[in-house]
């Protein structure tokens, strides 16, 4: 397995589409949830490669690191993902806090067996918070 960061789900995608997530990515969902990557749209006409241009329907597939640094970047909220163990159980937990709404802070109690499911998890935590005060 390479080492890649993860990528958000389709419906991550689309939640942070609806939220204004508008960053170039190296990969993208089309209509039908398929994922395809950057370089698939690259074609050759004879004499140059050129870019394909009919992004309609195609929504931008971000790494979820990428989408919590929008998150950070353009709504405020500070997130981590942190390594714990407690009552003899080890895994992953997340937070969130922000400066501007003291109502946006939390932590998981959950422990996550892997720091992609936490981060994954804190993702859909932070997206659900942000869609309600749209």
């Amino acid at each position: 397995m390479e080492n890649q960061l993860q990528i958000c789900s389709f419906e991550q995608a689309k939640r942070l589409k609806e939220l204004g997530f508008d960053w170039e990515c190296n990969s993208y969902f089309e209509l039908d949830g398929s994922l395809i990557n950057h370089q698939d749209y690259w074609d050759y006409n004879g004499e140059e490669y050129y870019q394909w241009s009919g992004d309609i329907g195609v929504t931008s597939a971000p790494t979820v690191a990428l989408a919590l640094q929008f998150i950070r970047n353009n709504k405020n909220v500070f997130s981590c993902v942190d390594f714990a163990v407690a009552n003899f159980r080890k895994g992953y937990y997340w937070n969130y806090f922000s400066f501007e709404n003291k109502d946006i802070c939390d932590k998981t109690d959950d422990l996550f067996g892997s720091y992609e499911l936490a981060e994954s998890a804190l993702l859909n935590k932070l997206l659900t918070i942000l869609e309600k005060q749209l």
